[in-house]
């Protein structure tokens, strides 16, 4: 996939992943996200599905379930599942373990904590870390004019770098823990 590309992709996809992971009101008409879905899927980022419901654009999406589509976004590849990167990573997992351990190699999540909390739904501020992460893409210091970006140390300058790239809309809030 080429470099412009992949950019075009991460950015339809921090569109779809974050615009769909706001609220029930935000995506009470899903279907509009359905084009972002597909296109995705046409790319083998995430699966295809045979309808409208079968993305689940309502949904939360975990921690783990978002490594498996940033490492398909950034070309990253599965590693074989160790289990010794993370103490709640392992073979239970699925093929999840191997993605989730592949972003760690790459870098592109911290293996500071000794645990991943695979199974917690991913905040935005996380899924923006991690998608421009496997992008190759830094934290900007370049401040977007978020005031509730105070005290998440990196994570903020992720938001910011997504603003700059026009991923996330310039507004007073970017609220980084909602779900």
């Amino acid at each position: 996939m080429s470099n412009f590309f992949t950019k075009l992709a991460s950015s339809v996809g921090i569109v779809t992943l974050v615009a769909a992971s706001t609220s029930v009101s935000l995506v009470s008409a899903a279907s509009e996200f359905l084009p972002y879905a597909e296109l995705l899927a046409d790319n083998s980022v995430i699966s295809s599905q045979s309808s409208e419901a079968g993305y689940r654009l309502s949904s939360n999406i975990t921690r783990a379930e978002l490594a498996k589509v940033v490492a398909n976004l950034g070309g990253i590849d599965a590693v074989s599942c160790t289990g010794d990167v993370y103490s709640d990573v392992g073979a239970g997992l699925g093929d999840l373990c191997g993605y989730v351990e592949a972003l760690a190699d790459a870098g592109v999540v911290s293996t500071a904590s000794a645990t991943f909390r695979p199974n917690a739904s991913v905040t935005r501020a996380e899924m923006v870390k991690m998608i421009l992460g496997a992008l190759g893409e830094t934290a900007s210091s370049t401040d977007a004019g978020y005031m509730d970006l105070t005290g998440l140390g990196d994570l903020a300058g992720y938001v910011n770098r997504a603003n700059e790239l026009g991923c996330a809309a310039t507004a007073s809030y970017f609220r980084p823990n909602a779900t």
